[in-house]
């Protein structure tokens, strides 16, 4: 399981979800967010494209794509550490 940050939020704020997932016997990764890392995001601010509502979100939150894409990775590799099984070793993604 990947969890992704919401807006403002730091991965902390969900170590609980995390914890609880864990006890349901899945592996959890939650992507690495600091909460002043979402400022980088008011760079965007200054771009006239913004104001306008055509702003693209790249590259003003290429950080966070970037962080999502070591989450999944480090998800893929826990996977191929435990042979890609699922939990229940059908490989189906169900978790039964």
């Amino acid at each position: 399981v990947v969890v992704l940050p919401g807006l403002a939020n730091a991965s902390g704020d969900y170590a609980e979800l995390a914890g609880l997932l864990e006890a349901r016997g899945h592996r959890v990764r939650v992507a690495r967010v600091a909460r002043p890392d979402w400022l980088r995001n008011a760079a965007g601010l200054s771009r006239a494209a913004y104001w306008r509502g055509t702003l693209s979100p790249r590259p003003t939150v290429d950080w966070y794509l970037d962080r999502v894409a070591e989450a999944v990775a480090e998800a893929r590799a826990d996977l191929d550490d435990d042979g890609g099984e699922d939990g229940d070793g059908d490989g189906d993604g169900d978790g039964d």
